[in-house]
Parts: structure tokens; C-alpha cells; sequence
């Protein structure tokens, strides 16, 4: 095990232009000037200087760094415990989740809707893994702003459907517990709407 490593050299990608025949994270040594490969293709190019910390540190470092970009294949466990059937309203009606559907479909957010559906049959959550299957998405495919179609719909149906404005948020994202960085679970249905849908 090296005590110390002085150099985290390239995290290697097309934009890189390096001379590596395939994708790698290269560490340098600061005893022996030493390169192994440790890990696998991402899309950027990353250099730090990690003198001062241990070779076990670095590679917690960049398995960090690559779960934060790769989509998740372990799919969390979740079983519906029927709680949505005991779910207060906050003012959604079928008639709202109705014309949510209709919007979405009008509006060839065809992912949406399906991920929609799919979280309502599943009890209300949906995780990550499920929506890169359903929507067919690539490895490299982020999910910043998917659910920005829910918001500007519900803003809709207040303002023109009489939706309450503090009506529950119909899809939103899911980091489960804690503070701080937790990377997206999935998505969660409002229970009312996964009880109205589900009637």
C-alpha cells in the first residue's frame, strides 16, 4: 500500500486527447513514479493534487466521484405499504389528475407520464433505475430539471383548474434520509393522487 500519492494524473475522456489507449484513472506515486489503473471511463477530465492522503482515501474519492455520474443500478427496495389509501387530501380531485396526464401527454413528455404511471402502480416512488429503463436513457443522461414539467403543470391547474396552491407537489425527487449530498433515489406521487388514481 503507498503511504502518500502525490498526483491524481487524468480521469480520461474523448475530450482529453491523451495518448491512454482506454479509459482510466491514473494515480502517480510520490515514492516510485508508479501508474495503475484503478477505474473506468467518465466523460471529464479531473486533476488533483492529493498529496497527504492515504491510496484507500483517493479511491473512496473517485468511487464518490463516479457514483455521482453513473446511473444507479442497485434499485432501492421499496415495498408498498398502502398508506396512500389513508392519504389526506390537499385538494387534488381526478379530474386534476386527469388533465395532468393530458398535459403531459399533449406535450410530448411522454417519459414523464409513463414514470407517472409507473410510480402510481408501484405504491408512489419510482427509483432511478426504473426511469432510465423507462425513458431508454444512456449512462451519461443527467436528470436535472425532469420534474420541472410537474412544477409548471400544477402551477397551471391552480391558476386555471382551481387547484389549491398549497396542494401537494405531484412528482418530486426523492434523495431519501439525511442532510447533505445524497445522491437521487427516484421520484415520489403525492399519495392523495396515487389513492385517486388508484380508486
Amino acid at each position: 500500500m503507498m503511504d502518500t500519492l502525490s498526483v491524481v494524473a487524468v480521469i480520461n475522456s474523448d475530450s482529453a486527447k491523451t495518448s491512454l489507449s482506454q479509459p482510466t484513472y491514473v494515480l502517480t506515486s510520490g515514492r516510485s513514479g508508479e501508474a495503475r489503473q484503478i477505474g473506468t471511463y467518465m466523460n471529464d477530465v479531473l486533476t488533483l493534487d492529493i498529496g497527504g492522503i492515504s491510496s484507500t482515501q483517493v479511491a473512496q474519492l473517485l468511487e464518490m466521484v463516479r457514483a455521482m455520474r453513473a446511473p444507479e443500478t442497485d434499485r432501492p427496495v421499496f415495498e408498498d405499504d398502502e398508506r396512500w389509501r389513508n392519504a389526506e387530501s390537499t385538494g387534488w380531485t381526478p379530474e386534476h389528475v386527469q388533465a395532468l396526464r393530458d398535459k403531459l401527454a399533449s406535450r410530448g413528455n411522454t417519459v414523464q407520464l409513463a414514470a407517472f404511471d409507473e410510480a402510481i402502480a408501484n405504491g408512489g416512488f419510482l427509483s432511478r433505475a426504473e426511469l432510465y429503463d423507462i425513458g431508454e436513457y444512456g449512462a451519461e443522461r443527467r436528470l436535472n430539471q425532469w420534474s420541472t414539467a410537474f412544477i409548471i403543470i400544477q402551477k397551471e391547474l391552480v391558476a386555471d383548474h382551481a387547484l389549491p396552491k398549497d396542494a401537494a407537489d405531484a412528482m418530486l425527487p426523492d434523495y431519501g434520509p439525511g442532510t447533505g449530498y445524497r445522491r437521487l433515489r427516484g421520484y415520489s406521487v403525492a399519495p392523495e393522487i396515487v389513492r385517486l388514481a388508484r380508486a
